[in-house]
């Protein structure tokens, strides 16, 4: 009895089969690899993200308590004037503000060209781009509610910051973005004395809330959070003045609250607007007055200029339709977190 060689057909069908399954593992390999790729990339999102709006409430809660100690709201620092410190303010009785050389300047209600930029419902004042507003500082945060400003005094007798505390904590900050400094401070002499009531910072730089400096520029001090991504104070003034030149100012729908795009809008006017920062669903954005703003994990406010906002995003740089520029801008946007807040 004679064994019978395998069948060379059967063989190669063998070999055929086992390719099969070598290509069908490695696709399912593949497949898994990928899906685990896009969870770990979305893990990662959703946790910069729960990052932001930790961050973005205690910014919130700290700007709130800063105004119940202070009676008015953080001073909104000029950022994007070009014009950062002001001119002298005359000293008080038993302190001094601070000078020239370390005074940010700032928004003030009693200057009437500030506060009609304030009220402008398009803050670039032109009203070309709905999502260029500069109603928002960066620096605010870090100087009046952190108070860790380290721009010196300009005094030579004198290595003092601008708010009189080296680091975190500060005197009293005034209305008009001053500090007041105690003049026993600025005495030459060999046992000068810290005197008077220091302001601990509102945010403890420690949690989710990180202090940036500029080597280059000292006087501008950032607070962004663990992740490094900017978080921002805005500020606007509400109503209309009616009638004009009487310093009334009335509110009667959403149209009348001046509000940054960029915080809330009326969606009717502007398809893609999220439920959150609908003027027309919101009671609290239609009560506002300032809000906090951080970006999201795109690190993209919206509102940058084109290119900057390109790469942010990553997409190639270059000119864009008006159509396709505006899309780009409400992605940029869309992972914002907005914290709002009143007056009163």
């Amino acid at each position: 009895m004679h064994a019978h060689a395998p069948s060379p057909s059967g063989s190669a069908r063998g070999r055929a089969f086992t390719m099969v399954e070598l290509l069908m593992s490695v696709a399912v390999l593949a497949l898994l690899i990928g899906l685990l790729i896009v969870g770990i990339r979305a893990g990662r999102r959703a946790a910069t993200n729960a990052v932001q709006a930790t961050a973005a409430t205690d910014a919130r809660t700290a700007v709130e308590q800063f105004r119940r100690d202070a009676g008015f709201l953080p001073p909104l620092v000029k950022d994007r004037s070009g014009e950062l410190l002001t001119p002298a303010v005359p000293p008080l009785a038993d302190v001094i503000t601070t000078g020239p050389q370390n005074a940010l300047n700032v928004y003030r209600r009693s200057v009437a060209a500030d506060a009609a930029y304030l009220r402008t419902p398009q803050g670039d004042l032109n009203g070309q781009n709905p999502f260029i507003d500069f109603r928002f500082s960066e620096v605010s945060l870090g100087a009046y509610i952190v108070g860790a400003v380290q721009y010196p005094y300009g005094n030579a007798i004198t290595d003092l910051p601008m708010d009189g505390v080296d680091g975190a904590g500060m005197y009293p900050p005034a209305r008009d973005g001053t500090f007041e400094v105690p003049r026993t401070m600025l005495v030459a002499t060999a046992d000068r004395k810290r005197t008077g009531r220091t302001i601990d910072s509102y945010i403890k730089t420690n949690g989710s809330l990180r202090v940036f400096t500029d080597p280059a520029r000292p006087e501008l001090v950032y607070v962004r959070d663990v992740n490094d991504i900017p978080v921002r104070y805005y500020f606007w003034l509400r109503g209309r003045e009616e009638p004009a030149g009487s310093g009334r100012f009335i509110v009667e729908d959403a149209d009348d609250i001046n509000m940054p795009n960029i915080v809330g809008r009326r969606g009717t006017q502007m398809a893609g607007t999220p439920a959150d920062r609908d003027l027309d669903v919101s009671v609290e954005l239609r009560e506002a007055s300032w809000a906090i703003v951080a970006a999201g994990p795109n690190r993209a406010f919206g509102d940058e200029e084109l290119s900057e906002l390109q790469r942010r995003m990553g997409v190639s740089v270059g000119n864009l339709p008006a159509a396709e520029e505006r899309r780009l801008r409400l992605q940029a946007e869309k992972d914002n977190i907005v914290k709002v807040g009143s007056e009163s």
